[in-house]
């Protein structure tokens, strides 16, 4: 560049002090033009010195040309030489065999229009070669040509011969223990030719490594490797060498408590550091640290190292003196504390570890005890509190002992005053009322952490949505110099008070802005609460139309009041299609199939439809067909509100009594119709009114044929079928408070349902009723994932309110125990009486109506839910205790810390040059 310039400046000073209109060569006419509109001066009249240079500079600038000069001919004549920049039109790829084009081109960081540098080419020819080189092709030859294939544009053509690998031919393992060579040697024979390479190589001396690992040699280590080629490099001899080939062996006396099982779980010597300057060190602090936590804290460990001449071994002698295990007979508390000693023992067994509770005695849970005792007083207002000393006493057998502690609780501090800065929407008395914390009380950090959730969330129901404080971290709370009061003070920023100028909805495609109108209740002009947010975002999501549904606001983060709304959602697709089949072994061999279909948002309208059929046949004995068909339909917004609508219609036929000695099927076919309104109160809470149900019953044997009691059967007999309508009404509860509505693990679930049925409602003349049913399943996880102890208790009672001859309640809706939510293994229909018996007060057989009086039951069930394969939802380790957020405000719990192993280096072998 600097060459070019200086050639330039030369040039001009060569030319005369005026020349002619100057002529160009190599410049686009374009160019030229332009040149006449930008510097017409130059195409005026003669040129001078500084015109010249105007012209090379605009063109230079103008990035098209690679080189400009100014050439003067004969009688003076001016001629511009411009070099047009050349670019790339095609970068080819030729030759590749062991790899794709796609794993290739990437290297080359060249593309079609780009700026074609030369220098650049054959960088990337290099990045070629080393690719290749990597991967053992050392032989690989990249050749680049360029060719012009118009005015101005290059294609560039990388033409590769791979050549032949260099391989991996021989692997040596130079060590004076020659079996452990030969055993190594029979390991890495997968490798033998493989194509060297930077991952063969790591993944060889990992390989290495974990046998020494897994059969003990602790302190080996493996060096290299060196390699030598042959000739043409397509041959490669590595070479390894082993220090410290010693395989350790380790055999544990003395121990009596413990048992060998025992010992060597704590032991694990696979588990050894490998390359430790001192396995039998560290396998004896194993064994003692074992020991402290079953309560043993006066074990005595002791090792040495007898090596084996010959053999290449090392046995390490452990040596245990157990003494007595000791029991923690007392926690006696000294020193200036304010409560009986009997809380703060049982403080600190209560909240040590278990074998703390057990009774015996280890230093370390016990000091872990004390920290959270300390903690805990701190969080109640002793914010002085320390544990001074604390001492181990044993009594006379030495199998028990006293653990003496002297404490300082120091004084309770005090809540002398509380103030308030920035606040105008509210004042002092108003906020104070608020909070937990009071004035010339304790002051307990759990219950300041409490007030700052309050007074935060005062504000945001009120709406100010931007409210924070602005001292939550620091110069929250000051003390005096005894530490005995504290004045608190609430430095507050209220921000605006945020009400709804707009609404705008984004992500909706297909569902109709109406639709989303009316879930969130949220209306132009209304005070934006959080309350209101998450209520909106739930009555969208349980639409079940949408994936997603979140609210903001666009202005968050201002000082804007009023704000423009944006409902974000990702519409789910709407429908959906199931088919399923299988066999059991019920009745010798049942056959069952099933299909369903659903579309949940017709037109965008939120609108449901949803059928499905299931067949199901004892295709052995009984070999009829029984079959549920189901349609339903939902309206989201019944008569403008948020109240839904339900319709079912359901026709089925099903087997309600078989006698395999004589054949007799008793068939009951049903047409039902279900008409509910449901209302979500809160995200907790729907209530369901039943508002009209009508189930129109046939009963009649497959054939026609009578079945009468206490009578011998007659196959010629033939009977009317039995024919009943049951209307019924009634409310439907469910209180939710599951985590998982699916797969819970915490919470609890609630149902309640009532129906009433009587003539006026449709039913038949001697059908009048009611049945009540309340359900409580409360929900345990155990430990982590999704171990679950699930326990419910339910009930039920119905009675027959009419007193009519023959009246009584249906078998449709009597009691059955059987089927998931009650016994499990249990189908609990009329088709497996024989699995469960029925408990029903005077039953009547061959007849519809079963109870005549009243019926009730009551069930306790317990389960312990153990996923058989996975775990959907798991829960971190944490490494270390938790760190409190704010300065002031301590927590505590017991941790575990895991170490992991750091990963091998990388090794990159000596690639011949």
């Amino acid at each position: 560049m600097i060459f070019r310039c200086l050639f330039t400046a030369l040039t001009l000073l060569s030319l005369p002090a005026w020349a002619e209109e100057p002529s160009f060569y190599g410049v686009g006419e374009s160019d030229v033009r332009k040149l006449r509109r930008d510097l017409p001066e130059a195409f005026s009249g003669p040129l001078n010195l500084d015109e010249v240079d105007n012209v090379i500079r605009a063109l230079t600038l103008s990035g098209l040309y690679e080189r400009v000069t100014a050439e003067t001919g004969e009688k003076g004549k001016i001629t511009i030489v411009a070099n047009a920049l050349r670019s790339i039109k095609e970068v080819v790829i030729r030759g590749e065999k062991s790899f794709r084009e796609s794993e290739l081109r990437p290297l080359l960081g060249l593309e079609p229009g780009q700026r074609f540098e030369r220098k650049k080419v054959i960088e990337a020819g290099e990045r070629l070669k080393t690719f290749y080189g990597e991967r053992g092709f050392f032989n690989a030859v990249i050749e680049v040509s360029f060719t012009k294939e118009s005015a101005g544009e290059l294609v560039i053509t990388f033409l590769i011969v791979e050549n032949s690998p260099c391989r991996i031919q021989k692997i040596n393992i130079s060590t004076e223990n020659s079996i452990l060579a030969d055993r190594l040697s029979r390991t890495t024979q997968r490798y033998l030719k493989r194509p060297l390479t930077s991952e063969a190589v790591d993944e060889l001396i990992a390989k290495v490594r974990d046998f020494l690992k897994t059969h003990r040699f602790l302190r080996a280590e493996i060096e290299g490797p060196d390699a030598i080629y042959n000739q043409d490099k397509t041959q490669a001899t590595l070479t390894f060498h082993l220090r410290e080939p010693f395989r350790y062996e380790f055999l544990v006396n003395g121990t009596v408590k413990m048992t060998p099982t025992d010992v060597y779980r704590i032991l694990s010597p696979n588990t050894l550091e490998r390359g430790t300057a001192d396995p039998s060190t560290e396998a004896a602090e194993r064994i003692r640290q074992g020991y402290l936590k079953i309560g043993f804290p006066n074990v005595n460990v002791d090792s040495r190292i007898i090596e084996i001449e010959d053999t290449f071994t090392r046995r390490v002698k452990i040596e245990v003196t157990e003494n007595t295990q000791v029991r923690i007979k007392e926690i006696i508390i000294n020193g200036r504390v304010s409560r009986p000693n009997s809380y703060y023992e049982n403080f600190i067994v209560k909240n040590s570890s278990d074998l703390i509770q057990r009774g015996y005695y280890n230093r370390q849970d016990l000091e872990q005890g004390f920290e959270n005792l300390i903690i805990e007083l701190r969080n109640e207002g002793y914010l002085k509190a320390k544990v001074q000393s604390s001492r181990l006493e044993y009594l006379a057998n030495r199998n028990e002992a006293r653990v003496v502690v002297i404490m300082d609780e120091g004084p309770l501090t005090q809540v002398r005053s509380i103030a308030f800065k920035g606040n105008q929407a509210f004042s002092s008395d108003e906020l104070k009322r608020t909070l937990t914390v009071k004035s010339n009380s304790a002051l307990r950090l759990s219950q300041l952490e409490r007030a700052l959730e309050e007074i935060k969330s005062f504000y945001h129901n009120q709406g100010y949505l931007e409210m924070r404080l602005l001292n939550e971290s620091e110069d929250l709370i000051s003390y005096n110099d005894r530490g005995t009061h504290a004045d608190i003070t609430f430095d507050i920023y209220e921000g605006p008070k945020v009400t709804v100028q707009q609404i705008m909805i984004e992500g909706n495609s297909f569902t109709k802005a109406d639709v989303i109108l009316r879930s969130i209740e949220i209306e132009p002009g209304d005070v934006l609460t959080p309350s209101k947010i998450e209520d909106s975002e739930d009555r969208l999501n349980r639409l079940g139309i949408f994936s997603r549904a979140t609210i903001k606001t666009m202005e968050d983060g201002t000082n804007v009041p009023n704000r423009t709304l944006i409902v974000s959602v990702n519409e789910r697709d709407p429908g959906t299609f199931r088919l399923g089949a299988g066999v059991n072994s019920e009745r010798t061999l049942t056959a069952r199939g099933f299909m369903g279909l659903s579309y949940s948002n017709l037109f965008g309208t939120a609108r449901g439809i949803s059928g499905r059929a299931e067949v199901k046949s004892h295709v052995v004995e009984v070999n009829y067909p029984q079959y549920e068909i189901v349609a339903g339909y939902l309206e989201p917004f019944l008569f403008n509100s948020n109240t839904r609508g339900r319709v079912n219609l359901t026709r089925s036929e099903r087997i309600f009594e078989f006698e395999s000695d004589n054949s007799v099927t008793k068939i009951t076919a049903s047409n039902k119709i279900d008409l509910y309104a449901e209302h979500d109160v809160d995200k907790h809470l729907r209530l369901t009114w039943k508002v009209w149900s009508m189930d129109a019953r046939r009963e009649f044997e497959r054939y026609g044929r009578c079945i009468t009691e206490g009578v011998a059967f007659n196959p010629s007999a033939f009977c009317p079928d039995n024919v009943q309508q049951i209307a019924t009404i009634g409310p439907i509860i469910d209180l939710d408070h599951r985590d998982n509505p699916f797969l819970p693990t915490t919470g609890h679930y609630t149902n309640f349902n009532l129906d009433y049925s009587h003539p006026a409602l449709g039913s038949s003349s001697k059908i009048n009723f009611f049945r009540t049913e309340l359900a409580h399943t409360r929900y345990f996880r155990v430990g982590s994932g999704r171990k679950v102890w699930a326990n419910s208790l339910r009930g039920g009672y119905e009675a027959n309110l009419s007193d009519k001859e023959g009246s009584g309640i249906p078998t449709s809706h009597a009691f059955f125990l059987g089927g998931l939510s009650t016994i499990r293994g249990f189908d609990g229909t009329g088709d497996n009486e024989k699995l469960l018996p029925r408990y029903l007060l005077d039953v009547q057989r061959g007849n519809q109506l079963l109870i005549k009086t009243d019926s009730h039951y009551a069930l306790f069930k317990s389960e312990f839910r153990i996923p058989l394969f996975g775990e959907p939802i798991t829960t971190p380790a944490r490494a270390a205790s938790s760190c409190s957020q704010r300065p002031w405000r301590s927590t505590w719990q017991t941790t575990t810390s895991v170490s992991m192993p750091s990963p091998p280096a990388t090794f990159t072998p000596p690639w011949p040059t």
